[in-house]
């Protein structure tokens, strides 16, 4: 599968979707704006970007995207979350971007709603100081990256 089809609109009651092991190469918009979504994996495909409304929909509460080739996130991301925390407009708490090519976390420290975060098997080679902004977080996960001290 390299496109979900376009029919997908019409499973727009859909809490969970799980579309892992196939070769997409985006998230359609379609899909971002399902009312009922509070679940959203898509491992193992080839996802290289994301748009920056995968990380803003208020039902969203888990989003998984381990084994894909994302090398960033929208860095615009970082500020629109850091204005919307106060509004409660992203509720994702729980973020897993395992096996990605991710080499920075600095869009990642604007997500105050996360509880856990998972980057393992990255490049990421430094933690921002902002880190500290999550304070939600409950468990980090950074194995097998490139962290100097």
């Amino acid at each position: 599968l390299t496109l979900i089809p376009k029919e997908i609109e019409y499973f727009e009651k859909c809490s969970r979707i799980l579309i892992n092991g196939n070769k997409l190469e985006r998230i359609p918009a379609s899909v971002l704006g399902f009312t009922s979504l509070r679940v959203l994996h898509m491992n193992n495909n080839c996802l290289e970007s994301l748009p920056e409304e995968t990380f803003l929909t208020e039902q969203v509460y888990e989003i998984s995207l381990e084994k894909n080739q994302i090398s960033a996130i929208p860095i615009s991301l970082r500020q629109i979350m850091v204005w919307s925390s106060d509004l409660k407009i992203a509720n994702l708490r729980n973020l897993s971007l395992n096996e990605n090519r991710l080499n920075s976390m600095d869009s990642i420290v604007g997500m105050t709603t996360l509880k856990r975060l998972f980057l393992n098997s990255n490049q990421i080679s430094t933690i921002p100081l902002e880190i500290i902004n999550l304070k939600n977080l409950m468990k980090l996960h950074l194995n097998n990256n490139s962290i100097l001290e």
